[in-house]
């Protein structure tokens, strides 16, 4: 597998799938469908009042955390986590922050979604940092913010509800509902959140090297940009079984 798959119980909202998607013909045709991951108009408004509602929920400590969120704080008795995320952090509160830092800088927000236990979360990370992946999307200045969807509790994968309510800040109700891998990111305009772009990455992941492809992660940046800021094509996503297949090929 080319990147970690969070399990269908403890990481996704409980959505029950639509109809036409329980019919056989349709459901393996999805698997290879290209499709293009944008957020509907309605699903965020300006302004940030939408993370405002969101926030407005109790906030709740992951397993280990204390009750109180902290940027500081590790859950206690956990192994090294493989991908460094504020766990116990609210994590709708640093999507906040970072739109309006990003705002305030007029740049594009690059938001990962991943988990702790997540090694290629890790790989992304260091060449985000590296400023490989910049390197190779000209044009794009963006922040990047890593937000936690799942870490693990007492040896096992269990979802952050603050990270499930941030990225159904971010994405909305039914984009959020799809399957996600670890990472999956969302390319947004700070100013206007309904303006994104989301993807799930796994196809650009290098088995041999445990790598991201740098080249074809930067051009797919670049295309996400020209979307956001002129409404041209969005970039496309493969369907689950295609993107297992690309990272068969470029291995």
């Amino acid at each position: 597998m080319g990147s970690s798959t969070g399990r269908d119980g403890p990481i996704q909202s409980p959505r029950a799938a639509p109809d036409d998607m329980r019919h056989p013909s349709i459901l393996f045709l999805s698997l290879f469908a290209t499709v293009a991951l944008v957020a509907s108009p309605g699903a965020a408004t300006g302004g940030g009042g939408w993370l405002d509602r969101v926030a407005a929920r109790p906030y709740q400590a992951a397993s280990g955390c204390p009750a109180e969120g902290s940027v500081d704080v590790r859950p206690a008795g956990q192994p090294p986590p493989a991908a460094r995320y504020a766990v116990c952090a609210d994590q709708v509160g640093l999507l906040r922050e970072a739109i309006r830092a990003s705002a305030g800088r007029k740049r594009l927000l690059l938001v990962v979604l991943g988990a702790s236990w997540c090694p290629w979360c890790g790989a992304l990370q260091k060449q985000l940092a590296s400023g490989e992946i910049a390197r190779h999307a000209p044009g794009v200045e963006f922040d990047v913010v890593d937000l936690a969807i799942s870490t693990l509790a007492r040896g096992r994968p269990v979802a952050l509800p603050s990270g499930l309510a941030a990225r159904e800040a971010l994405i909305g109700r039914e984009l959020a509902s799809r399957r996600w891998s670890f990472p999956a990111i969302v390319l947004i305009d700070p100013n206007d959140p309904r303006r994104l772009v989301a993807r799930n990455v796994d196809d650009f992941a290098r088995q041999s090297d445990g790598r991201y492809d740098a080249v074809r992660l930067g051009a797919m940046l670049v295309a996400a940009k020209d979307h956001i800021e002129t409404g041209s094509a969005a970039p496309s996503e493969p369907g689950p079984i295609m993107r297992r297949l690309q990272r068969w090929w470029y291995r």
